[in-house]
């Protein structure tokens, strides 16, 4: 494709069904923010089955600046590559959220349960219930 019918595909192009708009908006605050779920999901089911990472993955946060939405990521140590990603949607429902750093790690690396990779984290996921759960499957952290 050319370069000037990719920006022409990307002015004009959409990601939203508007006639089911309002439905998912109650369901999914990425549908509120932006209509991209779908292509989203897809992303990372890509990323998933067609990359094996190395024994060495990290666990950290992105902030994608152009819309303010925070990203877990799990990603290879050596090839940068994302394995698996999760948009952070702040609170979900009206309670205080709860062990979030923990769930957010299980969350991402499940994929990997098993495999015997060594699982590095910054200083936020730090809870050693976390470590215990990590070493339960087979995941090892730094």
């Amino acid at each position: 494709m050319k370069v000037e019918q990719f920006k022409t595909f990307l002015a004009s192009a959409q990601f939203d069904d508007k006639a089911t708009r309002s439905i998912r908006a109650q369901d999914d605050k990425l549908s509120q923010i932006s209509a991209i779920r779908d292509m989203f999901n897809s992303f990372v089911k890509k990323c998933n089955s067609l990359y094996n990472p190395s024994p060495f993955v990290c666990v950290n946060e992105t902030l994608v600046g152009f819309r303010g939405l925070e990203v877990w990521s799990l990603c290879d140590c050596g090839t940068n590559y994302a394995y698996n990603l999760q948009v952070y949607l702040g609170k979900q429902g009206e309670s205080p959220e709860q062990q979030q750093r923990e769930q957010v790690v299980k969350d991402v690396t499940e994929g990997l349960f098993d495999s015997g990779c060594n699982i590095t984290t910054d200083s936020f996921f730090t809870p050693l219930s976390l470590a215990q759960f990590l070493f339960s499957e087979q995941l090892t952290r730094q």
